[in-house]
């Protein structure tokens, strides 16, 4: 390999933090259910039925999405798509704080599937494939895969320390 290559990467490492941050902030919310499901269901006063709902929801929209996710961002800007994700996701969390009824945790997991699959993941897939190499692109991935991983594994620990008696 020629030593005057420079690295794509490298130039971009700032970009690849950020793109590993926000995939790790925005599926936070949705899953918010699965790590603390029984402190859920009794904070929401759902069943087991109505929890399992959720994920039928966010499952079947993840299905969908990753058909369509890709074809809407190769036609719009990733960084806007990325963007409008997570604010809308943000403001469907803002909703969620509010003690909603399970109609309204119905619609706010409707909206996560959309901005968190059909939106973001396409275009974050599509940012992160931007700004490495074509050789180091398993080292893009495995950056994200890993700081994404890290962030939920420290974030989980440290939740329960903040919010003792409930969430």
């Amino acid at each position: 390999m020629n030593e005057n290559i420079t690295s794509k990467l490298k130039n971009n490492i700032w970009r690849l933090v950020i793109l590993t941050i926000a995939g790790s902030l925005i599926y936070g919310l949705p899953y918010f259910r699965s790590y603390y499901y029984d402190a859920y269901l009794e904070t929401y006063h759902l069943t087991n039925t109505q929890m399992g709902t959720f994920g039928s929801i966010f499952g079947i929209l993840g299905a969908i999405s990753y058909l369509f996710g890709g074809i809407v961002a190769d036609m719009v800007s990733p960084r806007k798509i990325m963007s409008v994700s997570l604010i809308l996701t943000g403001a469907a969390g803002l909703l969620h704080l509010m003690h909603p009824n399970y109609g309204m945790l119905v619609v706010i997991y409707l909206i996560w599937g959309f901005t968190s699959l059909f939106a973001f993941w396409p275009a974050l897939l599509k940012g992160l494939r931007g700004i490495a190499a074509e050789h180091e692109q398993s080292k893009a991935y495995g950056f994200m895969e890993g700081g994404r991983g890290r962030r939920t594994r420290y974030h989980q620990r440290r939740a329960p320390c903040n919010y003792p008696c409930n969430f």
